[in-house]
Parts: structure tokens; C-alpha cells; sequence
């Protein structure tokens, strides 16, 4: 009788020894694929509010909520199955026009003062599909984006998240 218990006691011990480890890596896994991730920035296309190399935190929550918001940056998947980090400009249903070196968004000029000094070629007005949104790079000259007739716009299913702030280098942490 003493022996069983014996037995039984080492085997919740053993039980519990691993549970916790293995509680703890599920967790993590949960947390970096439904909620949170990094990533490093590939390309010039967002400096200078980005630059190459920098690992970015990208939350997941606003996608699965479709709360998606006028210029925040996102990570976004061309159709080619390419990831790239760019700036929301437009929504559904939004009129978007480039016209004397100035995005227009339903008629209204964008205010964009993290830009420098870029110039844009005039685009005529294009309406983004419902559940699309429009995007462009923050280094215009050097950007793949909705400006291009290729890829004009992705649906929502192709964002992935939305950029928080920069973890690396240490000197350039901040949030987005």
C-alpha cells in the first residue's frame, strides 16, 4: 500500500514539474501568434519614421477587431505573399487623389508632417473597395505601394498588424 502511493506521489511530482515549463511555452506561442509579434524592417520604404534594420512589435488585436485606423503603420501582404511595413491612407469606400505633391482624402488634404520634402507624381482619385484599405511607404520615391496599379489596395485579410513601437537598436526605441 505504502509502495502505490509511493508511485503515485512521484507521478504528480513528475506531472507537475513539466506542467508548469510547458503552461509557460504554450502561453508564449499563444501570445506570438494571435497577439503579439516582431519583426525587423526590410527596405528604406517608411524612413525616416522607420529604418532598415529595426525590430518592430506588431499587435494583432486591431486586425481580429477590424479597428484599423487612418495613418497608423501596418505589416501588410502584397499579393505576392511579400511582406512589407507601411502607413494606412485610406479606408473603404475613401476617395484617394494625389494632386500638386499632396494626398487628398475625401477631398480633404492629408496633413502628413512626418514626410520630407517628397515629391509625388499626381494620381487621379480612385475609391478603395469596401474592406480594402490604401497604403502608401513614408519614403514616397522608394515605396511599393497602393500608387503602384499592381497592387492599388489589399483587403483587410492581408493585414497582419499593427505597428507598436520600436525594441531595437536600444537608441532608437520609441513608440509608434
Amino acid at each position: 500500500m505504502v509502495e502505490t502511493s509511493k508511485k503515485t506521489g512521484l507521478k504528480k511530482k513528475f506531472r507537475s514539474v513539466w506542467l508548469i515549463p510547458l503552461s509557460g511555452i504554450c502561453v508564449v506561442v499563444l501570445v506570438r501568434f494571435l497577439l503579439l509579434d516582431w519583426t525587423w524592417v526590410k527596405g528604406e520604404s517608411m524612413t525616416p519614421t522607420l529604418m532598415e534594420n529595426e525590430l518592430i512589435l506588431v499587435e494583432k488585436v486591431s486586425k481580429i477587431s477590424e479597428n484599423i485606423q487612418r495613418g497608423e503603420i501596418w505589416i501588410i501582404t502584397y499579393p505576392s505573399g511579400e511582406q512589407c511595413v507601411k502607413r494606412i491612407i485610406g479606408l473603404g469606400n475613401d476617395s484617394i487623389a494625389i494632386l500638386n505633391n499632396q494626398v487628398v482624402v475625401n477631398g480633404m488634404v492629408l496633413n502628413e508632417d512626418y514626410l520630407k520634402n517628397q515629391i509625388l507624381e499626381d494620381m487621379n482619385e480612385y475609391i478603395v473597395p469596401e474592406n480594402h484599405v490604401f497604403f502608401l511607404g513614408d519614403n514616397r520615391g522608394d515605396s511599393l505601394d497602393s500608387r503602384n496599379l499592381g497592387i492599388r489596395s489589399v483587403t483587410i485579410s492581408q493585414l497582419v498588424g499593427r505597428v507598436v513601437c520600436v525594441l531595437y537598436p536600444f537608441d532608437r526605441v520609441k513608440w509608434i
